[in-house]
């Protein structure tokens, strides 16, 4: 499952950077969006460690990527979007009611 997945994300980076420009085609570049950077840095480890071009140490630390891919998903999603802010303004009274 991983492997498809990360060959959506590639193929996902690879047509938005072809439609919109890497970097210096203006405003609407690729890598002036906070979640298309999200996306790319994604699909960078994964290939990394899709390889193994790196060495074992540096694969564990590559491995944790996969907390990246659920947060990339959330900016195509408003409503786990939504869910997710909603969880992190009441983490406060969700940890009040575990201590007591």
């Amino acid at each position: 499952m991983n492997e498809v997945i990360t060959i959506c994300f590639i193929i996902e980076a690879a047509m938005k950077i072809i439609a919109m420009g890497f970097l210096i085609n203006g405003p609407g570049s690729y890598m002036l969006s906070i979640w298309n950077t999200l996306d790319f840095l994604v699909v960078i480890s994964a290939l990394l460690s899709f390889f193994e071009w790196v060495g074992p140490q540096v694969l564990k630390i590559i491995r944790l990527r996969r907390i990246l891919k659920p947060l990339s998903m959330i900016k195509r999603n408003p409503g786990m979007r939504t869910g997710i802010e909603a969880l992190g303004k009441s983490a406060q009274s969700i940890f009040n009611l575990l201590l007591i």
